[in-house]
């Protein structure tokens, strides 16, 4: 029986592998793999999805929101409701622009990234009776995600596969 959990690369993870050999479990036993991080960028257009963000979306929001209110108080301000629409529209949508190129400056500069560091993938060869304690040792460190792969006809001392019939 194999165990796979998926966590993000820190210190952690050191400390999750201690403990799993504090439990027992050999370094035989257990596989780590640091997952790949390109950059995967497919722009797919379909009919739920443009295949991307457009930097406009969330300004022409605002500055129709902006609209909106100019044209509603603009029949109590001097210029009128058209005038105080499109300066509402215009205004949203530049301020919104500046606000979001600046906060994006100010991520580059700091140098976060937007994905959010690399991954692990951690690959544990078990018994069924070790299964209940490792899952809770795993759980104890916040996964990402974890499965239970169980392979019926496997030799569970080589950890061979079964020949596919």
């Amino acid at each position: 029986m194999y165990l796979v959990s998926t966590f993000h690369h820190s210190f952690e993870v050191e400390l999750l592998l201690n403990r799993m050999e504090e439990a027992g479990v050999t370094r035989q036993n257990i596989m780590v793999l640091p997952l790949n991080q390109e950059e995967w960028r497919v722009n797919r257009i379909s009919a739920t999805s443009t295949g991307g963000s457009n930097i406009l979306d969330i300004p022409l929001a605002i500055g129709t929101a902006a609209m909106l209110l100019g044209v509603i108080y603009g029949y109590v301000l001097y210029l009128g409701p058209v005038l105080w629409g499109l300066f509402g529209l215009v205004g949203g949508t530049l301020g919104t622009l500046g606000v979001a190129s600046i906060a994006q400056r100010k991520s580059k500069k700091h140098g976060k990234k937007s994905r959010g560091g690399s991954e692990i993938l951690i690959l544990l060869r078990c018994d069924p009776s070790e299964e209940r304690m490792l899952k809770e040792l795993i759980k104890d460190f916040v996964p990402h995600g974890y499965a239970k792969l169980d392979i019926p006809g496997g030799d569970e001392r080589t950890g061979a596969m079964p020949d596919r019939q």
